[in-house]
């Protein structure tokens, strides 16, 4: 069996594993609260460069 994720935003299609491919809460006053999953470029668009995690963040 074959799971795929589609992008909420542009509609791009991945079945296998791509880094920064993300699943964000939605958060908007006119709609129910959700997961949206974003390809890297929408995400990038809408949140702005992913940023490097420091050692610190993960401790």
């Amino acid at each position: 069996m074959t799971c795929s994720l589609s992008c909420a935003e542009c509609h791009a299609e991945t079945d296998v594993f791509e880094r920064r491919w993300g699943a964000f809460l939605t958060d908007d006053e006119y709609e129910p609260a959700g997961v949206a999953i974003l390809c890297p470029a929408c995400a990038e668009r809408e949140f702005g460069a992913p940023r490097r995690r420091n050692r610190s963040d993960t401790e």
